[in-house]
């Protein structure tokens, strides 16, 4: 049996999954909010990104028919080096930058998406997937949230359902596949955080299959708002509140460079569900 902190990352990876099913983005932006609470951000990242990995091959597999390699390639291969690059401004910039840029970047884009007239903004890859590729690198390799630059440039190309996502899912898997290994190779991820990583994939694996059912029942115009409406959501998250300081839960940018030395709420769990403390 599970203890409760397991069920509560079960639950977060389930969502997270269910949504980047639907949408083809979100299990980052999602996951990475809550588990930042229930144990090191280090560990999240790594459990997020090796769930990614197989969450996008599933998404990327089921829209397959509908991958244009030559729109897709100018983002993909802009996103690898990015990727890799992205992992050491954590360490160079301040967290809660990062996360302002981010957020601020969502909902100009959001807005700008919004406002223009229905139909195509952008009429080619060139510069925009470039640009799109980068800045989801650099998100995605110091903060493991690289979906918003990527889900933006395919609403401005306004292009249907089924060519966003698969030109997302080529994205997400690329970015994490590059990723993945580059946390070996750190040392950031370990053979503890992959067997943790397998006990949750499962349920992260059947939530994404639901979520791809769901998708195929959306239409056109639902797809391209609720994905705004999730990025705007997403983007209002990273804002602290007005007023006094919160007592609960942490500032987001002590929780991720605190979380390096100390859990925040409870230890880790394990496969069996026992305390790694």
């Amino acid at each position: 049996m599970f203890d409760t902190q397991t069920l509560l990352v079960i639950l977060t990876v389930v969502i997270g999954a269910l949504i980047q099913g639907t949408a083809g983005f979100g299990l980052g932006l999602f996951s990475m909010g809550f588990l930042v609470l229930l144990m090191p951000v280090h560990e999240a990242t790594v459990i997020v990104a090796i769930l990614g990995i197989f969450s996008t091959a599933l998404n990327l597999w089921t829209v397959r028919h509908a991958v244009v390699w030559s729109e897709a390639w100018p983002i993909v291969i802009s996103c690898i080096p990015a990727t890799i690059v992205g992992g050491y401004l954590l360490t160079s910039l301040p967290t809660d930058l990062l996360r302002k840029g981010l957020a601020v970047m969502i909902l100009i884009g959001c807005s700008a998406t919004f406002l223009s007239s229905q139909g195509d903004k952008l009429h080619r890859p060139f510069p925009w997937a470039y640009v799109a590729g980068i800045f989801g690198g650099l998100f995605g390799g110091a903060l493991n949230v690289g979906g918003p630059p990527g889900v933006i440039y395919t609403l401005l190309r306004g292009w249907d359902k089924e060519h966003s996502k698969a030109l997302l899912s080529a994205y997400f898997f690329a970015s994490a596949i590059v990723r993945v290994p580059t946390h070996f190779v750190t040392g950031t991820a370990t053979r503890e955080l992959l067997l943790r990583s397998l006990v949750v994939l499962p349920f992260a694996l059947a939530s994404s299959y639901l979520g791809t059912k769901l998708f195929s029942r959306l239409s056109n115009e639902v797809f391209r708002y609720g994905a705004m409406a999730l990025l705007t959501l997403m983007a209002l998250r990273i804002f602290p509140p007005s007023g006094p300081p919160a007592i609960h839960p942490p500032p987001a940018q002590s929780r991720i460079h605190d979380a390096d030395t100390a859990p925040l709420l409870s230890p880790p769990f394990s496969p069996s569900g026992q305390s790694l403390e």
